[in-house]
């Protein structure tokens, strides 16, 4: 057997030998240019988070204001019920009077002319009532809740907030 040996190449080097070379370039100072970019970064997060922050809290006033509406309505048209009911029989009994020559015909119209306020009072109420109903569900999504107390309803709006932030990643 003759054995067979591989010759050196033009540089002198075995051709089993290799080189290899890698260089890397990094600037380490840019001026402050990097680090202001990462301020700049960090400032737009922060403004980014408390520009939710303050939707969220506009959300929660709005809804809160659009109940305390409701809760008003709902107190204003209780007591003109009331106050109509008690209009009627006192028109009932003018009427009654009237009709038996007791009483004048002033005082039966008087008594039909406040009975006639309470009775459009009344249903300006029930359409005030209806527009904050209709206002808080456009707000919160869904039917708004309506036997309720405002404190109740008011500690569920903020569960709700709480628990939107947990579900975006708990970034509130």
């Amino acid at each position: 057997g003759v054995e067979k040996q591989l010759a050196p190449d033009s540089t002198g080097q075995s051709p089993w030998v290799s080189r290899f070379a890698l260089t890397l370039t990094e600037n380490l100072y840019d001026n402050g240019k990097s680090w202001n970019r990462y301020e700049i970064g960090k400032l737009k997060q922060e403004l980014s988070q408390l520009k939710v922050e303050q939707e969220r809290e506009a959300v929660a006033l709005e809804v809160a204001e659009a109940y305390y509406d409701y809760s008003l309505a709902v107190s204003l048209l209780q007591n003109v019920k009331e106050y109509e009911a008690i209009l009627q029989a006192q028109h009932n009994l003018a009427e009654s009077q009237y009709q038996q020559g007791l009483k004048q015909r002033k005082d039966f119209l008087r008594f039909r002319g406040q009975l006639q306020r309470a009775n459009i009072n009344r249903l300006d109420l029930e359409r005030s009532l209806a527009a904050a109903l209709r206002k808080i569900s456009g707000l919160i999504g869904e039917k708004a809740p309506t036997n309720v107390s405002v404190k109740h309803f008011v500690v569920d709006l903020t569960l709700r907030f709480e628990n939107l932030g947990k579900v975006d990643g708990g970034r509130s």
